[in-house]
């Protein structure tokens, strides 16, 4: 999901994790029917880190 660059720290987004037909990397958060029944966009509003 995430590249790691370890000589400069730097994180991007891998290219290939991506929603099936979307163009962007990402998962895809319009338009979208959650598995608890709501059809539309979502609003992420968290990230988790862990080593």
């Amino acid at each position: 999901m995430v590249d790691l660059d370890p000589a400069t720290g730097l994180l991007s987004l891998d290219s290939r994790f991506r929603t099936p037909g979307d163009a962007k990397p990402g998962v895809a958060m319009r338009g979208q029917r959650w598995p608890h029944g709501y059809a539309g966009t979502a609003v992420p509003h968290g990230t988790v880190f862990s080593r």
